[in-house]
């Protein structure tokens, strides 16, 4: 049987070793034969390869103009992470495949600026794009449970997927702007503000407002200790994770709930008595 892209590159041998650009569906056996010609390429990153091969599996992969790439000896010079996703998904995909390309070329792949989530959502019309991208990927790592390790990153669509199934995080990032004159992440205040307001959107405003303007906060208010640390927390150094933000949020709203005053607002994250984190309490069981 013959090679599945001796056709291909045939043509472009009989066309003086002019570069040619096909359309093909590529099979996970033929994924396989090109990733043998391979000899001078990246290293893998698993992390990317999931990520591709999980989009294919969900039907998400769509002919974008990205080429699969071989030199005039016909080896593969760009396209492994995209054709060891093929092989992983078990599917077939339809892409653009080139022939043709002189090795050389090969330091000047992918030197251009990848399009991010924000312009993405740019391109949607979208408002404090950076800010919604940011929300989005952090609130699918909760929904996730994936807060606190980084395992798959999420696809374009299945973040603009999230953002159909959630279109109130575009209000929670509104609604978080006043927090960013602290300092501290105002994706973890949009996610925060969001979940509370699946639970109570009123008392989830009422809490942001109080937050935000800090009047008549008694001491031990837990609204007051989370913004006392949110106040004082940049200009220690220390450098906290979202999850742990999120926590302190989450554990000063549910003590604001339950009409509790705080001595202290802290998360043990590890050490040898660590806290789960925390979840969320609903005003309306109270």
């Amino acid at each position: 049987m013959e090679d599945p892209n001796a056709g291909a590159s045939r043509a472009h041998r009989e066309n003086n070793l002019n570069p040619t650009v096909q359309l093909m569906t590529v099979t996970p056996e033929m994924a396989g034969k090109w990733l043998a010609t391979n000899d001078n390429n990246r290293n893998i990153r698993e992390r990317l390869v999931e990520k591709i091969a999980g989009a294919i599996r969900r039907d998400e992969w769509q002919v974008n103009g990205d080429t699969i790439r071989f030199d005039e000896n016909d080896r593969l010079r760009d396209g492994q992470h995209r054709l060891l996703a093929i092989q992983h998904s078990g599917h077939s995909v339809r892409t653009f495949v080139a022939w043709g390309i002189s090795g050389e070329a090969q330091v000047t792949m992918d030197t251009g600026a990848k399009r991010t989530l924000a312009d993405v959502l740019r391109l949607r019309s979208e408002s404090q794009v950076t800010e919604l991208a940011a929300a989005l990927r952090l609130y699918w790592r909760y929904e996730q449970g994936t807060l606190r390790y980084f395992k798959v990153e999420p696809t374009y669509e299945e973040l603009l997927t999230l953002l159909e199934d959630c279109p109130g995080l575009r209000k929670s990032v509104q609604q978080s702007q006043p927090i960013k004159k602290f300092r501290m992440s105002p994706a973890v205040a949009a996610v925060a503000h969001f979940v509370f307001s699946t639970l109570d959107e009123d008392e989830a405003d009422s809490f942001f407002a109080q937050l935000a303007d800090g009047n008549e906060l008694a001491q031990d208010s837990p609204v007051h200790r989370l913004r006392e640390w949110l106040i004082s927390t940049p200009s220690s150094k220390r450098n906290y994770s979202q999850a742990h933000i999120l926590a302190l949020y989450i554990k000063s709203w549910n003590a604001h709930i339950k009409g509790e005053g705080l001595r202290a607002l802290r998360w043990r994250a590890g050490g040898s008595n660590p806290e789960a984190f925390p979840t969320p309490l609903n005003p309306n069981d109270f």
